[in-house]
Order: structure tokens, then sequence, then C-alpha cells
């Protein structure tokens, strides 16, 4: 069996096909197209014209010991919906994310049952880009309407960690099991943060 077929079947993601993979000092490398010859910007707009382009590379999930990267040639486009060039998105990962869908999932996974240095040390990546995974992976899955119907809040500091380290917590005072907003820090400033 051929590496590429193999990895073809590990990779798995509908409509990418693996061209190629190096195995290289800071982990695997596996190079993917795409079957479709249309582009098609975050906004659903899709073309088949574009300018030149780039190679980008996206964190996948480990192989083993070993980190896994996804990298593919992408195109920026012209869209006239946003009346200007963006890039293309691509099924494997979020627009404008440096890691894959699948890698996203389990550190948000993760996020819910465990600590964030627990995380970095698993999954070898910086606590800047946990942070900013889960507030994406929330973000996507945030329904707006939780705020229908909100009447009273209550707001509480709850320490998580010891050496003094606070987390205010917004819940709705009706629905006591109902958590809000919740931002790292207890004071005043914290508290205008939701507002920005």
């Amino acid at each position: 069996m051929r590496v590429t077929t193999a990895f073809n079947r590990i990779i798995a993601i509908n409509g990418v096909v693996v061209s190629g993979v190096t195995f290289a000092p800071e982990g695997v490398v596996v190079r993917v197209r795409r079957r479709k010859r249309v582009h098609q910007c975050p906004c659903g707009f899709a073309t088949a014209t574009h300018y030149d382009r780039s190679t980008r590379r996206w964190r996948h999930l480990d192989l083993g010991a070993a980190k896994c990267f996804l990298e593919a040639a992408i195109r920026p486009i012209d869209c006239p919906k946003r009346r200007r060039v963006r890039t293309e998105d691509v099924p494997w990962a979020r627009p404008g994310a440096r890691h894959t869908s699948a890698f996203c999932s389990v550190v948000a996974w993760l996020a819910q049952r465990t600590d964030k240095t627990t995380i970095t040390r698993l999954l070898r990546v910086s606590r800047e880009a946990v942070a900013s995974i889960v507030t994406d992976v929330v973000g996507d899955v945030l329904d707006e309407s939780r705020f229908d119907g909100l009447l009273r809040i209550g707001v509480d500091e709850v320490s998580y960690r010891k050496g003094h380290r606070y987390l205010t917590v917004v819940a709705d005072y009706d629905q006591q099991v109902r958590a809000m907003w919740a931002h790292e820090g207890k004071n005043a400033d914290t508290r205008t943060e939701e507002s920005h």
C-alpha cells in the first residue's frame, strides 16, 4: 500500500486527497488538496478564478508520538459580497485558524474536563493557542437567544486555583444553574470586559 493511500484513510476528510507525506523533524507533514476546482469564500461565495497561491500549515491530531500537520495551497479570491480579497475556505479548518477542526474539537472537549496546563502538555500546544481555540469553539456554538427572558443576574467570584486565582461568573438569578458569562479575574475591569 502506498503512503498516500494509507494517509487518505487516516486523515479521512471528505473532498480532500493526500498528495504527499513528509517525515520532518517537527513531525509528519501531510500535503492535501481539494478535489473540487471551485474556490469558496468563508461567506459562501464560490468562484473558479483566483489570484495566486501560497502554502499554509494547520496543526492536526497527533499520530502517536509525532505531531501532524496538514499542508495545502490556498488562494486569495476576490469576494463581491464582502467587496475585498479574502482567503478561500478549507473544509478541515475554520476561517483564519491555524489548527484543524478535529484538533480544535479535542482541545474544546479537554477544556471542559481538565485545566489548561494539562492540555498544553498533552497536546504540545501553547496556552495562548488553547485559549484562542476555546474562544472560537464556544463562539461557534453559543446561541444568542440564551439572553431571551433574562431579567435578573447574579455576579460572583469563584476561586479555582491556589494563589488567589479567581473567575467572575454571571448567572441567571431566576434559573440558578444557568451561567451566562465567565471571565478570569475578580475586579471591576473584569466585569466591564463583557461590554467591550
